[in-house]
């Protein structure tokens, strides 16, 4: 299993990486091709451009009696395309659709142990149950609430993020990777819930007051505390905030602060439910974060490319307005006016 998601997500990078002809800079049907030569007569070099209606960068370089202007490029072409709907490729969709399916057949396919591997306890354990555990019955059941509540914003904060910068990160491309990282920790939760077959804190009580929690009879879901999925899954959700927004001295870093936030609170309202261990929620913390963030942002490089760089401060946007001959006895070629 764990070599089926470690090829999973290096397929994954691979797909979202934006392909680099080597044949020269991609070109769609809305470029502008043209041929400027200079006072000798050899030619000055491509001339790329979109329309007016569709702006590109532009990064000028000069030589001996000639010049090259390069104002389009695979990767800002590619970003046109998603961010004016032409149609994505659809490799785009196949890494999160892959996960959906392993997913899928790993939870058919496996159950949590009818009987529990492992219900030994340990002074740590103990000492943050006695001190976070809610005193009532309907303290817990809003508590359990609560965890569902604070883990459903951070999903409406990461769609919300994604939204708002889809000028400067093609949102298609963006939700295809959140959702497939996002999945790959589904399949970690659920293979290691099934695993470990931990008893969860509440089925003791639950054998001696039936009414401790609203639903004690939860089944072999009884022996599926480790590790929490509420704690990695939010977890997941605040480093894919992160890993858009790390300058937390910034007014940006909100993103991250309140991401980080809503995960300890996750996390936290499931002790204080009595549905996990705090060891559970610890765990699920930290494959969350490695998932949402760590892998993400610095292991697989293809993350960032997929996403699409903000646009350089050096760059520069133009149209180009107007396109008239030149012919002379000094000079033979093209005269060109764009706006800046």
């Amino acid at each position: 299993m764990l070599s089926t998601i470690g090829m999973l997500l290096a397929f994954a990078g691979q797909a979202f990486a934006t392909p680099v002809s080597s044949e020269g800079p991609h070109t769609s049907p809305c470029d502008i091709r043209l041929l400027a030569r200079s006072s000798e007569g050899s030619p000055a070099g491509p001339l790329a451009a979109e329309t007016d209606t569709a702006p590109a960068r532009v990064a000028a370089g000069s030589s001996e009696g000639t010049f090259e202007r390069a104002l389009a490029s695979n990767w800002v072409l590619g970003e046109q395309e998603a961010r004016h709907g032409t149609p994505l490729h659809w490799e785009v969709w196949v890494p999160p659709l892959a996960s959906a399916i392993v997913l899928g057949v790993v939870g058919l396919a496996t159950d949590p142990p009818r009987d529990a591997r492992w219900v030994g306890q340990n002074g740590f354990d103990d000492g943050i149950r006695d001190g976070l555990n809610a005193g009532s019955s309907s303290g817990r059941d809003s508590a359990t609430v609560a965890s569902h509540a604070f883990f459903g914003a951070l999903g409406a904060a990461l769609l919300a993020d994604r939204a708002l910068a889809r000028d400067t990160y093609p949102l298609a491309r963006s939700l295809g990777s959140d959702l497939t990282w996002f999945l790959s920790n589904g399949i970690a939760t659920q293979v290691a819930k099934v695993s470990a077959g931990r008893q969860r804190p509440f089925v003791e009580p639950c054998e001696v007051n039936p009414d401790y929690i609203s639903d004690c009879e939860t089944g072999r879901d009884g022996n599926a505390s480790f590790f929490s999925g509420h704690a990695s899954f939010a977890a997941t959700l605040a480093g894919l905030l992160c890993s858009r927004h790390r300058d937390l001295l910034t007014w940006d870093g909100i993103w991250c602060i309140g991401g980080i936030g809503g995960a300890a609170a996750t996390g936290l309202l499931r002790i204080t439910a009595d549905e996990h261990w705090a060891t559970d929620v610890i765990a699920g913390w930290s494959v969350g974060a490695a998932l949402g963030f760590l892998l993400p942002t610095y292991v697989w490089p293809a993350y960032e490319a997929a996403h699409g760089p903000p646009v350089p401060a050096t760059s520069l946007t133009f149209h180009l307005r107007a396109i008239s001959p030149v012919a002379s006895h000094v000079l033979t070629g093209l005269r060109y006016e764009i706006r800046f």
